[in-house]
């Protein structure tokens, strides 16, 4: 992987003046697998979301135990929504690694989407622009930095999520 790859966001955060710990992991690609990497830290995790709004692609960011409720996203932003791919996370998102969703949208000049209930949380776990690397920061912060819009309910409890973390 190269290096500017995995710099990017640190140098965003950095520059910034956004506090985060960096951390190095086994490569997750869900958010089931992310959530059996990165709970070990002890916060709560989140997954990043390419969606298709009527205004064109944007960042959605909910807890990883939680899946994203379309229709209250169809609601919020007055029109139809849909899932990105990783094919269009490639051409949107060309310093991350194939498929992965950073969790900056204003970087790139898309509008972010936050479930309200991660405003809540006084530090959580965010996967970075690569599988392996993710870091562990303030919501507050990070939404100093990004303006996203908050929407209320935006995410469901992912019941099957409940039945992997019981087994």
């Amino acid at each position: 992987m190269c290096m500017w790859m995995q710099n990017s966001l640190d140098v965003v955060l950095t520059q910034s003046g956004i506090s985060h710990i960096w951390l190095d992991h086994a490569p997750s690609y869900c958010a089931a697998s992310s959530l059996k990497v990165l709970s070990r830290w002890g916060s709560p995790v989140l997954k990043n979301i390419l969606v298709h709004l009527p205004t064109g692609p944007a960042l959605v960011l909910i807890p990883a135990n939680m899946r994203l409720d379309l229709s209250r996203l169809e609601i919020a932003v007055s029109g139809p929504a849909r899932l990105g791919t990783s094919q269009e996370a490639w051409l949107l998102f060309p310093d991350c690694e194939f498929g992965a969703v950073p969790p900056i949208g204003k970087n790139y000049r898309l509008p972010a989407l936050w479930d309200a209930s991660i405003l809540d949380l006084p530090k959580v776990m965010v996967r970075g622009n690569t599988s392996m690397r993710s870091f562990l920061v303030s919501p507050a912060d990070l939404a100093k930095l990004d303006q996203p819009i908050v929407v209320e309910s935006l995410a469901l409890l992912d019941k099957r999520q409940l039945v992997r973390n019981s087994a």
